[in-house]
């Protein structure tokens, strides 16, 4: 994974400190984003225990967008739309592709691909407003 992909908020795959197993991965969400000379420090806050997890972003693995993730976000079914205004959003699970359209000029509609659940978050963001995960 890229740092200049990821925002605080972002879920992704990381390495968590568990003493029984040093493989020990789980899916966190990005607390703080700290840039270390040429690497970058990805952390995350454990609410449950309060313990802050890092990882050099080289360790993190993207989670792939599934129908639970969806489901998490709200949103049910294989395709869904989101009224923002003029404009519209629609998940095509299909083609696993956010669709931004203008209904006054369609010049100004795009697709964007959305294979990890990061992804779909920063293409959502792009609307105003997070995603919440429930």
């Amino acid at each position: 994974m890229k740092a200049a992909e990821l925002r605080i908020g972002n879920w992704v795959n990381m390495r968590a400190v568990n003493y029984s197993d040093l493989n020990y991965r789980r899916d966190e969400q990005i607390y703080s984003i700290a840039r270390n000379g040429n690497s970058y420090s990805i952390n995350s806050h454990y609410f449950a225990t309060g313990n802050v997890f890092s990882n050099d972003v080289t360790e993190l693995q993207p989670i792939p967008l599934t129908e639970e993730w969806l489901k998490r976000f709200g949103i049910n079914g294989c395709t869904w739309e989101h009224p923002t205004g003029s404009n519209g959003l629609f998940w095509s699970e299909e083609q696993k592709s956010l669709h931004f359209y203008d209904q006054r000029d369609s010049e100004y509609s795009f697709v964007i691909d959305c294979e990890y659940v990061h992804q779909f978050q920063n293409a959502f963001a792009l609307t105003g407003e997070e995603l919440q995960c429930s």
